[in-house]
């Protein structure tokens, strides 16, 4: 996998700190979260995170698969 690849994507369980690190470090607001054969599953934008927080959730907490978090439809 080519380096700068590696802050548009993310595999899970993942916290969401570590997820807004990497959305910081490629400036594209983004994040597209892969499985282990690296096909996408999702994205979790900014935008997504900035919403989580206001819900009262906090960036320590982690992100599963099963995550509302997760932007299926993209």
């Amino acid at each position: 996998m080519q380096t700068y690849l590696k802050n548009f994507i993310t595999k899970l369980p993942v916290k969401v700190s570590q997820i807004l690190k990497k959305i910081n470090l490629n400036e594209k607001g983004i994040i597209f979260v892969v499985d282990n054969n690296l096909k996408i599953q999702g994205s979790i934008s900014d935008g997504d995170i900035r919403r989580y927080i206001l819900k009262g959730k906090k960036l320590n907490m982690v992100v599963q698969p099963s995550s509302s978090l997760i932007n299926r439809k993209f």
